[in-house]
């Protein structure tokens, strides 16, 4: 609706990086683009931690087991997290 009839899939097709974007500048101005930005940015920044946190919990889990490195199965002392895992994860 924001383009008119038959129109969107050709805006799309022209800038499809910056079709959602357009459309909320179109709507409601800059500041939707400027929350649509910060709002991808934070998404990503969730899913980089997310990724992370199940990679060392694999990797916590896999040295539990001793099939990798045992080491990786070891917990903090006070907070009980699986600090090696994330150690090794970061450094990957």
């Amino acid at each position: 609706n924001a383009f008119g009839p038959g129109l969107a899939v050709k805006a799309a097709q022209d800038d499809p990086e910056g079709f959602f974007f357009t459309i909320g500048q179109r709507m409601v101005g800059n500041g939707m683009q400027t929350l649509l930005s910060l709002l991808i940015v934070t998404s990503m920044f969730a899913a980089i931690v997310a990724f992370h946190n199940n990679v060392a919990r694999y990797f916590f889990a896999l040295g539990r087991q001793g099939i990798l490195w045992q080491r990786l199965g070891q917990t903090h002392s006070t907070r009980q997290s699986p600090w090696v895992a994330c150690c090794v994860q970061t450094v990957l």
